[in-house]
């Protein structure tokens, strides 16, 4: 499960498999069921759910991931999730706050463009699932580029005979 962002500085790609949070399970005709994964298994619990008995009756999800995503990335170039949110210490959060998320999440997770108010999560961050060939020239292409700047900065030493 990769997911890719952009901004006018870079893309970055994550793999969200172990990421935990809430999700929802869409058929054709708007939202299924919905879940939510407290172990960091996000990517299991969907596999899951393609072989019980609910396996038949969705065909897309989203999700609200409570692990951020960090700017560091690991050897092989994707952003790594932070730390989860049972390890996490709690932070006190005001009630007004909490009810805010959970309507922004409503709003979006079902789609209502009624909402006249069009709710944010604080800190939210959106990203969109890309396909591991894609994920694979965006990581090709990045090594490709530190290894071009690496190569400016310590140019190759030639010996002369």
């Amino acid at each position: 499960m990769l997911g890719s962002r952009s901004s006018r500085e870079r893309q970055r790609v994550a793999d969200f498999r172990t990421q935990s949070g809430l999700y929802i399970l869409y058929n054709r005709y708007g939202p299924y069921y919905v879940g939510v994964v407290k172990a960091d298994r996000l990517g299991h619990r969907l596999r899951d759910h393609l072989k019980d008995r609910h396996g038949l009756n969705w065909d897309r999800f989203s999700w609200f991931g409570f692990r951020r995503v960090l700017s560091k990335v690991d050897a092989g170039g994707l952003s790594m999730l932070g730390p989860s949110v049972r390890s996490a210490t709690s932070t006190p959060v005001g009630s007004g706050a909490v009810i805010s998320d959970i309507e922004a999440m409503l709003i979006t997770g079902f789609g209502l463009d009624a909402n006249i108010k069009q709710s944010a999560f604080r800190g939210k961050q959106e990203w969109k699932q890309v396909t591991r060939e894609r994920a694979n020239q965006f990581l090709a292409a990045r090594r490709q580029q530190q290894k071009m700047a690496r190569e400016r900065t310590h140019p190759p030493r030639t010996h002369n005979s």
